[in-house]
């Protein structure tokens, strides 16, 4: 729960004019249904009934969404180039990674999710149990890229005790630069 608290707040510490658009359009219209609710309660309760519900679809779902597209639209990134090395002499797995900016502004801020999990290529399997997840990790950095700069990230797990082999396609990373 306080990952979840941390990620919204650094979300809403770095709102641009965009954001405070996107979200004041949004409370806009859920007052506006609200209101259009309480005006067509008396003629026809079904449609006041719907527009409620659609009101609150637009309180519940939007957030979410209009933080995807502002995200996508607005601080586009792109993390390609991912290396895996694992010291054989010692417990320990290091994970390399390319992160390049293409959003037109300067970006600061980056919340990243490393996530490494072994999946069995089966459709069955995947059904019933999706993914194992070995290891996850959330870590911040902070500093200034550049539009179109590439910044390489490296992190290590030490005490590493998966006796697995770890490919590229085992491994997940999200990243949210702001």
């Amino acid at each position: 729960m306080d990952d979840l608290r941390s990620s919204i707040l650094l979300y809403i510490h770095h709102f641009t004019i965009y954001d405070y658009i996107a979200y004041g359009w949004l409370l806009v219209t859920f007052f506006l249904l609200l209101f259009l609710a309480v005006l067509l309660v008396r003629r026809s309760p079904k449609v006041s009934f719907l527009f409620i519900m659609l009101a609150l679809v637009f309180l519940f779902a939007g957030p979410p969404t209009l933080k995807s597209m502002l995200t996508t639209a607005i601080r586009p990134i792109k993390i390609n180039d991912i290396r895996v090395e694992r010291l054989h002499f010692s417990q320990t797995l290091i994970l390399n990674w390319k992160v390049q900016n293409l959003a037109a502004t300067p970006l600061k801020d980056c919340k990243t999710i490393v996530t490494i999990d072994k999946s069995d290529d089966s459709i069955w399997s995947q059904l019933i149990h999706p993914s194992d997840i070995i290891l996850q990790k959330t870590f911040y950095t902070s500093r200034i890229m550049k539009p179109n700069e590439v910044i390489e990230n490296r992190e290590i797990f030490n005490n590493f005790n998966n006796n697995d082999d770890i490919n590229v396609s085992d491994i997940s990373i999200k990243t949210e630069c702001y």
